[in-house]
């Protein structure tokens, strides 16, 4: 199922390993929490559970969001580092020097979207992509900008763009 607000269509990679993921899942995830927390989709989970979550106001946990993009992220740029620092003897040092530099927002960037394209690609995934791709080129410029700052720009710019997003609450709750 895909949702209407899709900018992007996904790649067939990416549709095939979130396929197969859910097949897996359906074994092993008898009450959908997983497919819910990774991936938006929460249809799996049963009624009964859902309820539970929301009376004790833990229903945002069942829905991938722009917190989860952001973790795919920095988990993507862990990685990266522990495999630059794995090699940094290994390869001359100006090459060494300049993935250092640049290993952060590649890494940040790659995840953002990784999850963007395996997830429900919902509408505060698709912000967090952007927010993290803005955030890397900007790094990668040599440009630091804080995250409060960054955050607000973002939000004023999708509000210049799509201005029925102010009496959206999803859009609001997002920032």
């Amino acid at each position: 199922h895909h949702p209407p607000h899709l900018l992007i269509q996904r790649p067939k990679f990416f549709e095939h390993w979130r396929t197969r993921f859910l097949d897996v899942a359906k074994l092993h995830d008898t009450n959908g929490l997983v497919r819910g927390i990774f991936l938006g989709e929460d249809e799996f989970i049963p009624e009964t559970i859902r309820q539970s979550f929301k009376e004790t106001g833990l229903y945002h946990l069942l829905a991938a969001s722009g917190f989860n993009c952001w973790i795919v992220a920095q988990g993507f740029t862990w990685l990266a580092r522990l495999l630059l620092a794995a090699l940094w003897f290994r390869l001359p040092s100006t090459v060494a020097l300049t993935a250092r530099k640049y290993t952060a927002p590649i890494a940040w960037f790659l995840g953002a979207w990784c999850f963007f394209f395996w997830s429900d690609q919902s509408p505060p995934i698709q912000r967090a992509a952007v927010m993290v791709t803005t955030k890397c080129v900007l790094q990668a410029m040599g440009i630091r900008a804080s995250f409060a700052r960054l955050l607000f720009v973002h939000y004023l710019g999708f509000l210049l763009f799509f201005p029925r997003l102010w009496s959206s609450a999803s859009f609001q709750l997002t920032f």
